[in-house]
C-alpha cells in the first residue's frame, strides 16, 4: 500500500493534439493521489491549457532548433533539480533520451520511458536513428520501459531495447466520456437521412493512416449501389487539402464524403456513426478504435496487431491496403444492420462491454499506479 504521495515528473516532446499527449492528460486528470508535474520540450498547446485547469504545473522549454539544445538541457536539469521528483516518466523517443540522460545525471531513482509507436521501420531516417540510439541507451538509463501494446514491446526488443525491463500497459478509454448518445444531433447537422449508412474515420492526414484505401473501397460501394455517407475528420482533413480532394475526384466519390477537419465532439460523432474504419498501416494501440467501441460503434480495422485485438469478435478485420475486402466487410455489416437488428445491436453492446472489461481508463490507471510504487522499491 502506498504510504505517501509520489512526485511524478512527466517529460514529453509537446502538448499539442496527439495520442500520447491525450493519454498523459487523462492519466494526470484521473490520478489525484500523487503529485504530477509536466515539462514540454517544445511548445504548450491544447493540453497545456487542460492540464493547468487541473492545477498541474506545466513548463515549456520551446526547443525549436538543435542550436538551442544545450540551453534546453540546462533548463531541463534545473527544473528536475528544483522539482526533485521521485519518478521521471518520459513520453516518446526524443523525450526518453533527453530526459533519461538528465535524470540519470541527477541520480533520480526511478526513470520510466514510454513508447507509443509500433513499426519503427516505417519512420523517417532521422527518427530511426533516434530509435537506435534509444535502444543503446535503454540498457543504462531507464528503470522500466512502458509499451502501449505487446506488439510494440516485441518489435522494440528486436531493436536492442531490453525485454527484461519492458512493461505492457494498454491505453485506457474514459467510458464515462465515450458513451453512446441516443439524442445525437450530428445527422441533423449534416442532413443525413436515418436510412443512409454513416461511415467514418477519425485520423489526421498522414501516409500511415492510409486514407487512399478507404477512398478506393468507397468506389466499390458506389459500384454495388450501397447508400452511404463517409465522414472524415482530423488534422488536415478539409477541402483545402488538394491531395485528398484529388483522390476523391479520381475515384468519383466526392459526393459521398464530408470533410469535417478538427472536431472536439468526438463522442458525439462516434455515437452518430454506424461503422468506424481504421485503415492504418501501423498503430501501436489504436485509441480511436477503443473510443468508438465505447460509444457502441462497430469498427473495421486493419490486421496490424493491437487494433484487431481490441475489436475481437465484435468488429471486422482486413489486410492493409485490401480495399476490396474492406468494401465487402462494410456491405456485410450493412446487411446485418438492415436485416438482423438483434445481431447488430448485440455486436454494438458487446463491443462496449469489451472496452469496459479490458480497456477502461481505470484499468490503465491502476497499472500505472502499481508501476510507480514498485519502481520506487527497485
Amino acid at each position: 500500500m502506498q504510504s505517501s504521495q509520489i512526485k511524478i515528473l512527466h517529460v514529453i516532446s509537446g502538448l499539442n493534439d496527439g495520442g500520447a499527449e491525450a493519454l498523459l492528460y487523462n492519466l494526470v486528470e484521473l490520478n489525484q493521489t500523487n503529485r504530477h508535474y509536466v515539462i514540454s520540450l517544445t511548445e504548450g498547446g491544447k493540453y497545456q491549457k487542460l492540464l493547468k485547469k487541473e492545477n498541474v504545473e506545466v513548463f515549456t522549454l520551446n526547443m525549436q532548433r538543435h542550436i538551442n539544445l544545450f540551453l534546453m538541457l540546462l533548463r531541463l536539469r534545473e527544473l528536475i533539480k528544483v522539482i526533485s521528483p521521485d519518478v521521471v516518466q518520459s513520453w516518446m523517443y526524443h523525450a526518453n533520451i533527453l530526459a533519461g540522460i538528465v535524470a540519470k545525471s541527477l541520480k533520480v531513482k526511478c526513470i520510466i520511458w514510454s513508447i507509443h509507436a509500433d513499426k519503427y521501420s516505417t519512420l523517417k531516417f532521422k527518427t530511426k536513428l533516434v530509435v537506435f540510439i534509444g535502444g543503446l541507451l535503454s540498457h543504462f538509463l531507464p528503470s522500466k520501459i512502458v509499451y502501449s501494446s505487446k506488439y510494440s514491446l516485441i518489435r522494440h526488443s528486436a531493436a536492442l531495447y531490453p525485454k527484461r525491463i519492458g512493461v505492457v500497459i494498454n491505453n485506457g478509454v474514459n467510458t464515462n466520456k465515450f458513451i453512446f448518445n441516443e439524442n445525437n444531433k450530428l445527422k441533423k447537422e449534416i442532413l443525413i437521412p436515418d436510412n443512409v449508412l454513416l461511415l467514418g474515420c477519425v485520423a489526421r492526414w498522414d501516409a500511415h493512416k492510409d486514407h487512399k484505401t478507404i477512398i478506393r473501397a468507397a468506389s466499390k460501394l458506389n459500384a454495388i449501389g450501397l447508400e452511404y455517407r463517409f465522414l472524415l475528420l482530423g488534422d488536415g482533413i478539409n477541402n483545402e487539402n488538394q491531395a485528398l480532394c484529388k483522390m476523391l475526384k479520381e475515384q468519383n466519390v466526392e459526393e459521398n464524403f464530408i470533410l469535417l477537419g478538427m472536431r472536439e465532439d468526438i463522442p458525439e460523432i462516434m455515437s452518430a456513426l454506424d461503422i468506424h474504419i481504421l485503415s492504418s498501416i501501423s498503430e501501436s494501440f489504436g485509441n480511436v478504435v477503443a473510443e468508438a467501441m465505447s460509444c457502441e460503434t462497430v469498427c473495421i480495422v486493419t490486421d496490424i496487431g493491437m487494433p484487431a485485438d481490441i475489436v475481437g469478435i465484435y468488429g471486422g478485420v482486413f489486410k492493409v491496403g485490401d480495399f476490396r475486402n474492406l468494401a465487402k466487410t462494410i456491405e456485410k455489416f450493412y446487411k446485418e444492420k438492415t436485416e438482423n437488428r438483434i445481431q447488430w445491436n448485440n455486436r454494438r453492446k458487446g463491443g462496449r462491454a469489451r472496452i469496459e472489461e479490458k480497456f477502461s481508463i481505470e484499468i490503465m490507471m491502476n497499472k500505472y499506479s502499481k508501476l510507480w510504487e514498485s519502481c520506487l522499491d527497485l
